[in-house]
């Protein structure tokens, strides 16, 4: 397991086994599974990311990765680099109305299939 490097102070975070996976912490800020550390806003912005973002998938039928694919296109962003939890705050806040953009399509009508 990867251990992130806390950006406070430089030094390797502690990691912890929970029912929910490693969780790594230092300095008040806090990861899953070896992402980088970052603080409690971080972490609503991307959770607040997220409960939008699954309706592409759970509601609108859409596979996970095909979700991720459309907001990556509709967010200017390469695959690669489109995945919530490494996104910064600032990004994660753009997520819903993209979301939105996407599910609405070019016609401004409902998408529903895929």
């Amino acid at each position: 397991m990867n251990h992130p490097i806390c950006p406070c102070c430089g030094r390797y975070a502690y990691a912890t086994d929970t029912r929910y996976g490693v969780r790594h912490d230092h300095c008040g800020l806090w990861s899953w599974g070896g992402a980088p550390l970052v603080d409690e806003e971080t972490h609503g912005a991307r959770r607040a990311a997220h409960a939008v973002f699954d309706m592409l998938w759970k509601i609108h039928g859409f596979s996970r990765g095909e979700a991720y694919k459309l907001l990556a296109a509709e967010m200017g962003m390469t695959r690669e680099q489109c995945h919530i939890k490494l996104m910064d705050k600032h990004v994660a806040r753009e997520v819903p109305a993209a979301v939105y953009r996407v599910i609405r399509g070019e016609d401004d009508e409902i998408v529903i299939e895929p």
